[in-house]
Formats: structure tokens, sequence, C-alpha cells
């Protein structure tokens, strides 16, 4: 009977699978406060989400990531004075260009220009691919960084 038992158990894992679940742990060490997007690809194409705020000097992590998941990221800065008295926007990505609105989004088909939306630049892909993936991307002055782990 113990046997029978734990095919059962066994065979619900399989009949009534769990979606994985993943991490992004976002860190700011940069001096002002940062705005993150991410971009994924679905079945549809792409989807992009924002905004996710993180203070200077901090972190914030994301564990309701469903995985796994192939994702890009963008983050910018507000705009924030300059030297000769203007003011700029600090942004990181670099890599492909997806749609954003300046209010939290979600837009699908994120390839195209969302309607009162512009293009970001992203970086990526970065791929998490099993429930213990987790992601870390480091925010720093005119750099950023992505370390992926099994932990």
């Amino acid at each position: 009977m113990r046997a029978v038992g734990g095919l059962l158990t066994l065979l619900s894992l399989f009949a009534f699978p769990s979606v994985a679940s993943a991490k992004i742990k976002y860190c700011n060490d940069f001096k002002y406060d940062l705005h993150i997007a991410l971009a994924y690809e679905t079945d549809d194409g792409f989807t992009s989400e924002g905004w996710t705020g993180v203070k200077a000097n901090s972190c914030w992590e994301d564990d309701k990531i469903a995985g796994p998941l192939t994702f890009y990221y963008h983050a910018e800065t507000d705009a924030i004075p300059d030297k000769s008295g203007g003011k700029t926007v600090w942004n990181w990505g670099n890599r492909r260009a997806f749609s954003v609105i300046n209010t939290p989004f979600k837009i699908t088909h994120a390839e195209f220009k969302a309607k009162d939306g512009r293009f970001a630049e992203f970086s990526g892909p970065y791929t998490l691919g099993a429930a213990t993936d987790n992601a870390t991307i480091t925010f720093a002055e005119g750099t950023s960084s992505v370390s992926l782990s099994n932990k």
C-alpha cells in the first residue's frame, strides 16, 4: 500500500504541475532613485512592464516572477540637474528597444510603439530557467551588471 501511495504522490506532481517562481533582485548603487522595467517574450510577442522603483543605495527583490523566463531590463532616473544648469535622465539599456509609458504600465506587443508610449533601450536577454534560479541586477554610475544563480 505504501508503494501505491508514493506512486499517487509522484503522479500528482506531474498531473498538477505548479508554476515555477524565480526572483529578480534590483540593487541601486547609484546616487539617484531608479525606475526599472522588464520585457519578456510571450506566445503573442513581447510584453513590457514597469515601473519598479528602487531608492538610491538600496535593493528590492521581486519574488513573483513566473519562470522559466527570458527577460530584458531597462532603468532610468527622473530628470536630474546636470553641470550645465539643465536636466538630464540617466538610462541603462543598450540591446533592444521596447515600448514603455511614463506611468505604470503593462504593454503587450511591446516591440511596437504603444499609444502614448515611447521606445526605450533594454539590455538582455537573460534567462531564468528553473524555480531556484535568481537574478541580481546591480545599477551603478555608467554601468550595470547581472548575476544569475541557482540558489
